[in-house]
């Protein structure tokens, strides 16, 4: 017998003995083929949709924000540093409204069962002693062009206290800058419940929904401890959104908005995104700038 025809009834006798390895050989391979393809299919969708994941990068140190209609005043902020340090609340005397007299101020507004929000306005001045001009606050804030200079991130969220408006801006390689993707009316928080204001970065966005009293609130991004940006109050029995609150100051700190504009945030805007919650008369078109 050849060598030839003994190799063929080899290959014909394995394939009659064992015709199931033949075709689990088939279907190994077709599943093996179709997870390639689908791992590559998920690859580009996500980097198509997805915003860079990196933790944001180191920020630059933080100015203190100059009072509504003047420069900051030196001697007051002396003054207010002097209080809190002889009650007891902070050592420092830097003549600036910085972190640590933030968090000086939050402390002694806990204490005299103030609104929590590290803001000397006019009930915690009078608290104080002090004598503070009409219409004036002092407050701490972190520079915006240095945290739109220094993110790494593709979107960021600016609100607005005075106008009560959710901002979403994306960031445009080609032109270095800032754009404007869209505003957005929102309920923030009630007087005895104000929303913090400084800047922040969303640390929670996993949770499709949560429940408060007898409404749901869904997509909520947390972004300071429990408050978050999520959408207005749904009744489940009348299934019924709440949009009536959008422009109103009734919340226990958390921004509603929409459940469209809640949803598209948790979906596009990553960990990390930084959250800009402020409450001067300014801007953000002319203050975020380039990077």
């Amino acid at each position: 017998m050849s060598r030839k025809k003994k190799h063929l009834r080899l290959r014909y006798s394995v394939s009659r003995r064992y015709p199931l390895l033949k075709i689990v050989s088939v279907i190994i391979l077709t599943l093996l083929a179709i997870s390639i393809i689908m791992f590559f299919s998920l690859s580009v969708h996500a980097s198509e949709l997805s915003s860079p994941t990196a933790t944001p990068s180191s920020v630059e140190a933080p100015t203190s924000v100059f009072p509504e209609g003047g420069e900051q005043s030196a001697p007051f902020i002396f003054e207010l540093q002097s209080l809190l340090n002889n009650l007891g609340y902070t050592n420092s005397l830097s003549g600036t409204f910085d972190e640590t007299t933030a968090k000086a101020v939050k402390a002694f507004q806990f204490d005299y069962d103030l609104a929590v929000d590290g803001v000397v306005g006019e009930k915690t001045a009078e608290t104080l002693g002090l004598n503070l001009a009409a219409g004036t606050k002092y407050f701490y804030a972190v520079d915006f062009s240095t945290i739109a200079r220094n993110t790494d991130k593709t979107r960021l969220i600016y609100i607005s206290l005075r106008s009560k408006t959710l901002s979403v801006f994306l960031y445009d390689v080609g032109q270095n800058a800032w754009e404007l993707y869209g505003s957005y009316p929102c309920a923030i928080g009630a007087p005895n419940s104000p929303t913090p204001v400084g800047v922040f970065y969303v640390y929670s966005n996993t949770y499709e929904y949560f429940k408060h009293g007898e409404y749901l609130y869904y997509t909520p991004s947390f972004f300071n401890d429990n408050v978050g940006i999520h959408s207005v109050a749904f009744d489940p029995e009348t299934e019924t959104w709440f949009t009536e609150v959008l422009g109103e100051a009734v919340s226990l700190g958390c921004i509603r908005v929409e459940y469209s504009v809640a949803s598209w945030i948790q979906e596009n805007c990553p960990l990390g995104t930084p959250v800009i919650v402020d409450d001067r008369a300014y801007d953000p078109l002319n203050v975020l700038g380039t990077r």
